[in-house]
């Protein structure tokens, strides 16, 4: 084999991979459910994920977060696909509030949806998350980042407060609240929590946790606030496909 077919084949493969792992895009047509506009929006419909930040945000050729349609008349966040009459009634009189307006042109798509679930009062580690989604929009503007990664670590650490170990998401509610205090530079209280998280995940099967908890330690040592990519991200290529929302 000549090495100029050789070069060929292996950029071929080298394209193909590319192509495979791209993140994807579409526009999708849509009607705002509350005042009935219609509208095209651009949706992400694949990528690939290589790893994940300690603040659970997806890394690679990948949309962190999901790109939501948001109505260009009353900025209603589509979050879902159907909505009842007794739901449009109740988030009608939010949406056209001057509350949720004035919030409109200076904030991202997921803080008016973490807006939205507040007035819903949906379950605290619901608007947790959406606002830690919200702080990964806004990542590289410090000023809103500490605004919208403060509201997260409130909520999770209310979700904490009102929730036992036996919940399936009060581990991962613990080392995000943790992580959050780290990047905010709350150092002692995030080496408090990971010390204690430590001493309770010393007895898990999983090791993982340990992993995490004392690279986190480290980085408090250190006094990083930076993101870091989780020790345990394995660095394989993974494709995900768009799906509906199941909010």
């Amino acid at each position: 084999m000549s090495k100029k077919y050789l070069l060929f084949i292996c950029s071929t493969i080298y394209i193909c991979f590319i192509n495979a792992s791209a993140h994807t895009s579409g526009e999708v047509e849509e009607i705002c459910p509350l005042d009935g506009t219609k509208f095209k929006a651009i949706i992400d419909m694949s990528g690939t994920k290589f790893g994940q930040q300690l603040d659970l945000k997806d890394i690679g050729p990948i949309a962190a977060p999901w790109r939501i349609p948001v109505c260009p008349t009353d900025h209603f966040v589509i979050y879902k696909k159907d909505f009842t009459d007794k739901e449009k009634t109740v988030l009608k009189s939010y949406i056209d509030s001057d509350e949720y307006q004035s919030l409109v042109a200076d904030n991202s798509t997921y803080f008016l949806l973490a807006k939205i679930f507040e007035y819903l009062k949906k379950d605290s580690i619901d608007i947790a998350y959406t606002y830690l989604q919200a702080s990964w929009e806004v990542d590289n503007k410090p000023e809103k980042y500490s605004q919208y990664a403060t509201l997260s670590l409130e909520k999770f650490k209310l979700f904490i407060s009102t929730n036992d170990k036996d919940h399936k998401s009060w581990k991962v509610a613990h080392m995000v609240a943790g992580e959050l205090e780290r990047r905010l530079k709350y150092f002692d209280e995030a080496k408090q929590r990971f010390l204690s998280l430590k001493i309770l995940f010393e007895s898990d099967a999983d090791p993982k946790w340990l992993k995490i908890i004392n690279y986190q330690l480290e980085l408090i040592e250190q006094q990083d606030s930076q993101p870091h990519i989780s020790p345990t991200t394995k660095r394989r290529p993974n494709k995900i496909e768009h799906k509906e929302s199941k909010q």
